[in-house]
């Protein structure tokens, strides 16, 4: 379980201090999907970076298992993955060298990623252009290899930042359904993303922020049951409208 409580995350820009998050809590149980959504400059990827690590709280503290993410992440390494929405690959790598390097940084054994390889090079359609450059290669397939890098280890907590951008409509479902079998397999997720289309397929969950604060924290479930079957999109518009 992953638990946030009254996070706070203030930056300086021009001399002035700007607070991105400001006290929020919710918690994340084990082998859950949350959505993460919010019109730009929320604060959701402070927020995953928070979560991930990369950036300390100015205030408030984050738990997982109940202890401290510091120490969970030194006693549980390569246990915590985020992808980035600006994920910059090693463009002179082949995507098969690209791979075998974040798989040894993780320490996964070599068999076991030869596996994993072979598994997720087939589903995402990259088989053919594993001895492919980087740099000769599609932002698209650029995109899939940096969400391979992010799960081939199989964490226990997976962070996703904007992760189907520049992917095609066939290989996003492909993505789905991989993120649904981590989550099977007892990963907890969190996927930032405009798409609410996708969001709705995909999450048990929702969070909406808006200017830094959660205005809603529900399971898909209770909200097409309060609002008698909309979809998402509707259903936050709605709330965007009453907001403002």
């Amino acid at each position: 379980m992953l638990r946030a409580e009254n996070i706070s995350k203030s930056f300086v820009k021009n001399n002035k201090e700007f607070l991105a998050l400001n006290n929020i809590s919710f918690q994340l149980d084990n082998a859950e999907i949350y959505g993460l959504i919010g019109l730009n400059g929320a604060g959701k990827t402070t927020l995953l970076r928070l979560l991930s690590g990369i950036y300390n709280c100015t205030s408030g503290f984050i738990s997982y298992e109940d202890i401290d993410i510091r120490a969970f992440n030194m006693a549980n390494p390569y246990q915590i993955s985020y992808l980035s929405s600006d994920t910059q690959v090693y463009q002179r790598l082949t995507i098969r060298e690209y791979l075998s390097f974040f798989a040894k940084i993780k320490e996964l054994p070599k068999m076991v990623f030869e596996e994993r390889l072979k598994e997720y090079s087939s589903k995402l359609k990259l088989t053919q252009e594993l001895n492919t450059l980087l740099e000769h290669t599609s932002t698209g397939t650029r995109q899939k290899a940096a969400f391979i890098s992010a799960i081939i280890n199989h964490p226990k907590y997976l962070f996703l930042d904007e992760p189907f951008a520049n992917i095609d409509i066939l290989m996003v479902d492909e993505m789905i359904n991989t993120i649904n079998a981590l989550r099977d397999h007892g990963t907890s997720v969190i996927i930032s993303s405009h798409n609410l289309y996708e969001i709705e397929t995909i999450a048990d969950k929702v969070i909406y922020l808006e200017n830094g604060q959660i205005k809603l924290n529900s399971s898909i479930q209770e909200l097409h049951k309060e609002s008698e079957g909309q979809r998402l999109r509707n259903i936050i518009l709605c709330k965007m409208k009453e907001a403002n």
